[in-house]
């Protein structure tokens, strides 16, 4: 009976977010049964008959746990007291807490009432999926109050970037990259993430950087906090993609006044104390994650927002949030954030200031091989190399050359208004341009790239030779074929002298002897030209023979590996030439072994015959197909982009797997698993092809077989399974 009091009770003014006693748990409870009884008369019909069997959730860490299955059947939510954390009507974020969990509200296409952070509210809603995490729909408010936000508990970088505090409360420490405000509604998912009127502080722990989105209606000058040490306090907002995969959080803080700076910047940037660059991302040399500053001459720019930077030992690659204008040997001071760059340090958010002019130091004459070393990235560079051949993208136009078997590029920015155009493969050419290294995944040297600023920078040394491979064959042919025109007038010449000779001999003897004689010589010569022309044949036989099996496997049929690589060679070739596409197939029988154990060898070569019987009539009549080894088959798919390249592929596989395989009287399912691949999409060399359709197999046989993957870099975290 308690329970059941006057509103002026002074137990009815209890905060369920403190509150423990007994009478104050059981005014609760009557608050939140009695809004709970009338909540289905607001929701549509049909929802009420959907949710009348359902039991009330009461806190949000019911709600926020909920299983998926179950938050998508609707179940009425009352909260009795909660507290507004973060509202932003233009991007439809709005968090609530109360003492067991937060969670997240969707507003889309409800009234909300006008509510601020610290809002003390009394919530009914219904439970719904969300996109990662369960959600509250269709709320209504009842305002009771506005208190001070409670404080947060303090946590690192490393547990916030997980879904574990999604739509909770939390305080964060960290350095301050940028302050910057949106340019318009930015989007993730389908949800906004961001407005105009959102203000988006960039924070950074170590090389973790993390945004947070506050209200800035006023447009506040906030750039004082960039590389100040500060902790907020925010709501926890998980970030996902298309495919509802976890990749991140946003945090919402309410305003700037949530920040606390516990290091303030320098007021001054440019008079932090000068470091060489080498110093940079150097163990002990700066306090991590600020600021630091370096001077150099301008040695070459790339767009409006990356130049590089040398001072008297070394160079640096710097990156800028705003276009900066600076020209090659203008004399900077460069404020900047160390970042971890593919193998040089690299200065992120970097402001300059122009302090004169000095001349860029002269490039360093380096060899392709000793370039990969390392000791001059980000520096200037004079290299020499024969042209292989040019390529473009929708980002650069480039050259591939090789010095001394090691092959590198030189690239120019795709806008340029001139290019390569006079440039031949064959060519001998001297590039000079600012080094950089391309590194694999454990930051070891892998590739070598000339970035240039002009054609002017590239010098044709030596024109190709006229004495092309090319040039060559057809010269020998023509020299051959008049060798045998030669050859076959002189041998016309002497049968016609040996003719008259045997005539006129002849004449001097008797007319018997003569026709004899006569009869005699024809058959003779009709003889030796039958020999020959059986010679010929049989000559012609062999070599043809000889041919076939050098190409061929001799089980299946098919091209053998050897021929398969020449033609993959050629391909390729024809493909730059082109500027076409071409598809490679790697594929590989699931589960082979255990046929050759179980039935015998004589049974597993049956097998096969069969697979490329049935492999020859799933491609067209220009695609080739062979053994590669083993029970792996290659298919090369003429003009054929990713897609094309896909179907291909599922065609063939679903050619293998639709009909089932005689073996020993029994019948046996057998399947494939293939790997793809693209060109030059995904490389320009044979070796990488046959690299990414390798490893594009393993990724099919690892998700289970008789499937298809189709690859495109070795930097793809997610290829793509058909």
């Amino acid at each position: 009976m308690d329970a059941v009091r006057p509103m002026t009770d002074p137990e009815r003014t209890c905060d369920p977010l403190t509150a423990t006693s007994p009478r104050c748990v059981a005014a609760g409870w009557i608050r939140a049964w009695l809004p709970a009884l009338f909540l289905p008369f607001f929701l549509a019909l049909p929802a009420r008959a959907a949710t009348d069997s359902l039991p009330v959730l009461r806190t949000a860490h019911q709600a926020h746990t909920l299983p998926t299955t179950e938050a998508i059947k609707g179940y009425p939510v009352h909260l009795d007291r909660a507290q507004i954390t973060f509202y932003d009507p233009a991007i439809h974020a709005l968090f609530i807490i109360d003492p067991t969990d937060g969670i997240f509200v969707d507003t889309r296409g409800d009234q909300v009432p006008d509510l601020h952070a610290g809002d003390v509210v009394e919530v009914d809603a219904v439970s719904g999926p969300g996109d990662v995490e369960p959600v509250l729909l269709h709320p209504h408010f009842r305002i009771l109050s506005n208190q001070r936000l409670p404080e947060a508990p303090l946590i690192g970088f490393d547990r916030l970037s997980t879904d574990f505090y999604d739509s909770q409360w939390v305080a964060i420490e960290g350095i301050v990259r940028s302050v910057r405000r949106p340019q318009a509604v930015t989007y993730y998912a389908g949800h906004a993430a961001s407005s105009s009127a959102n203000l988006i502080v960039t924070l950074a722990s170590g090389q973790d950087l993390m945004d947070v989105i506050t209200l800035d209606p006023q447009g506040g000058d906030h750039s004082n906090l960039i590389d100040a040490r500060i902790r907020l306090r925010a709501a926890c907002g998980t970030r996902f993609n298309q495919r509802k995969q976890i990749i991140g959080v946003h945090l919402y803080m309410p305003d700037i006044s949530y920040v606390q700076v516990l290091e303030p910047a320098p007021a001054d940037p440019f008079s932090l104390p000068l470091s060489e660059t080498s110093d940079v991302m150097r163990a002990s040399q700066h306090e991590r994650g600020h600021r630091v500053h370096v001077r150099g001459v301008v040695t070459s720019t790339w767009g409006p927002l990356q130049f590089t930077l040398m001072d008297a030992n070394h160079g640096i690659f710097v990156h800028t949030e705003v276009p900066a204008t600076v020209s090659v040997g203008d004399l900077l001071d460069v404020v900047g954030f160390p970042s971890l760059g593919d193998y040089t340090s690299v200065l992120d958010e970097a402001i300059v200031r122009r302090s004169g002019v000095e001349r860029p130091p002269a490039p360093v004459i380096l060899t392709a091989a000793q370039a990969l070393t390392g000791d001059h990235d980000a520096e200037p560079v004079r290299i020499d190399g024969q042209l292989l051949y040019k390529s473009r993208t929708a980002s650069e136009k480039t050259l591939l050359l090789t010095d001394g078997g090691t092959t590198f590029s030189a690239a120019l920015p795709a806008d340029t208004p001139e290019g390569f155009d006079n440039l031949e493969p064959g060519s001998r050419l001297r590039i000079t341009g600012i080094c950089l290294l391309e590194v694999t995944p454990s930051k070891t040297p892998k590739a070598l790239k000339i970035l240039l600023q002009s054609p002017d920078e590239v010098l044709v040394l030596q024109r190709p030779s006229w004495w092309t491979p090319r040039h060559t064959l057809i010269f020998a042919s023509v020299l051959s074929a008049v060798v045998m025109v030669f050859i076959a007038w002189n041998v016309g010449l002497r049968r016609r002298v040996r003719a008259q000779t045997r005539v006129i001999r002849t004449q001097l003897e008797e007319a018997d002897t003569l026709r004899l004689q006569a009869e005699a010589a024809h058959r003779e010569k009709s003889k030796s030209l039958a020999d020959v022309l059986s010679l010929q044949h049989d000559l012609l036989v062999a070599q043809e023979k000889l041919r076939y099996q050098a190409t061929h496997d001799v089980l299946t049929g098919l091209s053998n590996r050897g021929a398969l690589l020449d033609l993959l060679r050629a391909e390729i070739e024809r493909t730059l030439r082109t500027h076409t596409s071409m598809g490679l197939l790697m594929l590989d029988v699931d589960h082979f072994k255990p046929i050759n154990d179980t039935y015998g060898h004589l049974v597993g070569d049956a097998v096969l015959k069969e697979i490329a019987l049935r492999l020859s009539r799933a491609i067209r009549s220009y695609d080739v197909a062979g053994r590669y080894g083993g029970e792996e088959f290659l298919v090369i798919l003429p003009s054929c982009d990713r897609e094309q390249t896909a179907k291909g592929a599922e065609r063939i596989r679903a050619a293998i797997s639709s009909l089932p395989f005689l073996i020993a009287g029994s019948e046996i399912s057998l399947t494939v698993s293939i790997g793809a691949t693209v060109a030059p999409d995904a490389a320009q060399a044979e070796t990488e092809l046959l690299s990414l359709a390798d490893l594009a197999l393993y990724q099919a046989k690892s998700a289970g077989r008789n499937c298809t993957v189709v690859r495109t870099s070795f930097q793809e975290e997610h290829a793509e399974t058909v």
